[in-house]
């Protein structure tokens, strides 16, 4: 039951079937060169950044990223996604924990205590909250600053980010739509499309 709960979830909110990191960054053509590879079904580039937030002079690390015009879509429990620059989404699990409600303001640094240079502004509107697929678990994995540790994401319009390239490339594949996510036959597709991105890096 949990199983199929999970896939279902997965299913519900397109969540991607492979994730592209590019260390130089990540171009448009690199969309479409992704999108044209045998077995891939869309493909869709998205911006990310790690920085740094404090409360209760608690120092914590955020995802902050981008949101999906297709995939990876999140699920709202309260309020709405976000449509303006300072606005954001934040992760249903971490509001609660620290007590934030719609409305409020969060602030944001680098690890020098500035505004973060990729993005618009360092002070966001919280809009609403709600889940991702992706973070199926409480852990939100690892960070390169702070204290290694991820403690939520928070999500924001794409033209917060000021940048030159996309940080991530996410693509769906093709004709697995009905296989367990769990399963060797879905991890067997999936790795064959993904060494066919590899050919092309």
């Amino acid at each position: 039951d949990m199983i199929a709960s999970a896939d279902k979830y997965y299913d519900e909110s397109n969540l991607m079937d492979v994730r592209i990191l590019g260390t130089l960054g990540l171009t448009e053509q690199d969309v479409v060169a992704i999108e044209a590879t045998d077995g891939i079904v869309k493909a869709e580039g998205g911006y990310s950044t790690e920085v740094l937030a404090f409360s209760d002079e608690n120092e914590m690390v955020f995802n902050v990223m981008s949101a999906g015009e297709n995939l990876n879509r999140m699920t709202i429990w309260e309020g709405c996604m976000p449509e303006k620059e300072n606005e954001c989404f934040m992760d249903q699990g971490f509001m609660i924990y620290k007590g934030y409600e719609i409305g409020d303001t969060i602030t944001v640094t680098d690890e020098g205590g500035n505004k973060p240079g990729n993005l618009k502004t360092d002070t966001f509107t919280i809009v609403g909250s709600g889940t991702w697929s992706w973070y199926f678990s409480w852990n939100r994995g690892s960070a390169s600053i702070g204290d290694g540790s991820m403690d939520a994401f928070i999500v924001v319009p794409e033209e917060t980010f000021e940048m030159d390239y996309y940080t991530v490339i996410y693509a769906m594949v093709n004709g697995v739509e009905g296989m367990s996510t769990f399963s060797d036959t879905y991890d067997e597709a999936v790795k064959l499309v993904t060494e066919r991105i590899e050919e092309i890096a």
